[in-house]
């Protein structure tokens, strides 16, 4: 493929904020030896639109006069992986193309090689055959391929001169976006506002961290426009087929209740569902009708197709819908994409106490360290904010670092990493951004690394890998002082942290303990704590089931039992997830796969003779 002559006609985007690495390539490929500038970097950062950019400037005559003129080629590493049947097909072809370029382009050429690397694994002479026929190269490849491939050649090593290219900060992605925003704009026609630029960036860097910007960015706007340019109305169409869809199921339930019906006579109770479909199936086919009939008309056509003033009146791309875009990527809610950081802050004790019982002094800690992390204007924006969690087991810790990431990061996800595991530096690699991090049994890691990690909030490998921990939220929990911690529960939280405090300073690394934000103490936890726990796990278990059209009532002598059952000296409050599953879970799961409970049932659970028993009860339909 002739770069420069796609770069003529117009087809690449421009490209700003590259002037380093493009200058560098440039003085490269004037060298009279070791000439092959190697672009190295992640995915999505801008690699091939380095050697786009530069097509550009060789046709304007913005460059020196050794390279004016010449002209960049693609190879089509595809084309020729997939007619070489073997290895030794696939290196004369390689040869062949090199040899070609050098006959009869004459030193005018320069052979741009995407994933190099990738290449070098199918050939070993690729370096000598582009020495040999004086050919001018740019290769590209990530840095895992580099080190996997081509850094252990020491031929090749020595040949490629590398040009690190690392991802765009947000406020440089920003300034690329209004570059190109007039050809998005003119391909969607629409009006793409400063509010979605620095929407587009700013969402896409916090909830898609599998990719790179400004890659992710471009996206993300490419997409939301996408959106815009069809018409909301379209999504008319996707509604009814979530109608005609539900229509199916029911009808397809009605066929096996049916059939039940008459091969076993003792199930009554599918007569009294049967006759509830019926009605519901009556309901949504009048439904689905009215849309179709909706559809079908001529106005419905041209919305749908958007024949109706098209190109006439272009609207402006929002915020809300470059979030509706990532919610359909990510799964998040809208409102929680959109929800300010200031907002969250303000909230966060009352969110925490909600689902953290016992533990107000913890909550209260963690809380006005975050804030603190997260105050406007502060010098070090990318500052990750580092907790050292100790108490006994069962007492909140895992599950305040899950209510934390919701809160914060909108996700339950927490990146959990065991540092007695031999391979945790490979677990390291996986880190996303905006996250929160668990690491746990400290007391076997290397307090070293640890502390290199919290302090510059990166981690490099001994073969110079890095892994960024900016804002992230990291968590360390210890068990370290629980037998104190058990003794003295009861006592003054001044006390108590006092003395726990006293034990952790004599255990760790002075060092270690001066980086760490804050330390916060877990309380041991007591019947009456057990009892609010047990009833936040019942609401959950009775939202799914609800979910069903299925209510769940338990009388207070049965929410004591399983507190009694759920509550363990040695493991706290862990129990009661296992208690709840056993008690109720599996019971309710199994009468629904009978159908002993359908929709539109009560479940009561009652306590007869130390034994739990279930009662169904229909729902009115007032209910």
């Amino acid at each position: 493929m002739d770069i420069t002559k796609s770069a003529l006609k117009g087809k690449f985007d421009s490209l700003i904020g590259r002037e380093a690495e493009i200058r560098r390539i440039i003085q490269v490929l004037q060298k009279r030896t070791k000439n092959i500038p190697l672009i190295i970097g992640e995915s999505g950062v801008g690699k091939t639109a380095i050697v786009e950019i530069l097509a550009k400037r060789i046709i304007n005559g913005d460059v020196p006069q050794s390279i004016k003129n010449k002209k960049i080629y693609s190879i089509d590493m595809g084309a020729l992986i997939f007619e070489a049947k073997l290895r030794v097909d696939f290196e004369e072809k390689i040869k062949s193309v090199i040899k070609n370029l050098s006959k009869e382009g004459k030193g005018r050429i320069i052979l741009f090689i995407d994933n190099i690397a990738g290449l070098v694994k199918y050939t070993r002479y690729l370096g000598n055959m582009l020495y040999r026929e004086k050919v001018n190269c740019v290769g590209a490849t990530t840095f895992f391929e580099y080190i996997k491939f081509l850094e252990k050649d020491i031929v090749l090593n020595r040949m490629f001169q590398k040009i690190m290219v690392s991802e765009p900060s947000q406020e440089d992605t920003i300034v690329r976006l209004r570059r190109l925003k007039k050809r998005y704009e003119l391909h969607h026609c629409v009006n793409l506002t400063t509010g979605a630029i620095l929407a587009a960036v700013k969402l896409s860097n916090r909830y898609i961290t599998n990719r790179k910007l400004p890659e992710k960015a471009i996206d993300l706007i490419d997409e939301a426009a996408s959106l815009r340019r069809m018409g909301r109305d379209y999504y008319k169409t996707e509604v009814f087929d979530k109608i005609e869809w539900n229509l199916i199921q029911l009808k397809i339930e009605r066929e096996v209740i049916e059939r039940e019906v008459i091969e076993r006579e003792k199930y009554n109770y599918s007569k009294k569902i049967l006759s509830i479909l019926k009605n519901k199936i009556k309901e949504i086919s009048k439904e689905c009708n009215s849309k179709k009939d909706l559809l079908n008309g001529a106005s419905a056509y041209r919305i749908i197709y958007g024949l109706e003033k098209k190109k006439e009146n272009k609207q402006d791309l929002t915020e809300e819908e470059i979030a509706e875009v990532l919610s359909i990527f990510t799964g998040i809610p809208i409102a929680k994409i959109l929800e300010s950081e200031i907002e969250k802050l303000k909230k966060m004790e009352d969110v925490l106490h909600k689902r953290i019982i016992g533990q107000i002094e913890a909550v209260h800690t963690v809380c006005n360290s975050v804030r603190r992390i997260s105050i406007p204007g502060r010098k070090n924006k990318n500052k990750i904010c580092s907790f050292l969690f100790i108490g006994p087991t069962g007492v909140g810790k895992t599950e305040l670092c899950k209510v934390l990431s919701d809160l914060i990061f909108n996700t339950e996800e927490i990146v959990r990493i065991d540092l007695s595991d031999k391979n945790y530096i490979s677990r390291l690699f996986f880190i996303r951004p905006f996250s929160v991090i668990l690491l746990y049994n400290v007391d076997q890691f290397n307090s070293k690394i640890l502390i290199q990690i919290l302090e510059t909030g990166i981690f490099i490998d001994n073969e110079g890998r890095h892994v960024y921990f900016r804002n992230t939220i990291i968590i360390i929990i210890t068990n370290l002082g629980n037998e104190i911690i058990k003794r003295l529960a009861g006592e003054s939280y001044t006390q108590l942290n006092f003395v726990v405090m006293e034990l952790v300073t004599a255990h760790f690394n002075p060092d270690f303990i001066k980086i760490i934000d804050d330390f916060v103490i877990f309380n041991s936890l007591f019947i009456n704590e057990i009892n609010s726990i047990v009833s936040i796990k019942i609401k959950k278990l009775k939202t799914r089931l609800a979910k069903k059209n299925i209510k769940l009532e338990l009388t207070q002598d049965v929410l004591e039992k399983i507190s009694s059952f759920g509550f363990s000296p040695v493991y706290g409050a862990s129990p009661i997830k296992k208690v709840i599953q056993k008690i109720l879970e599996k019971p309710i799961s199994k009468a629904m796969l009978y159908g002993t409970f359908i929709k539109g049932d009560i479940i009561k659970v009652v306590l007869e003779k130390d034994q739990f028993v279930f009662r169904k009860e229909i729902l009115s339909q007032n209910q």
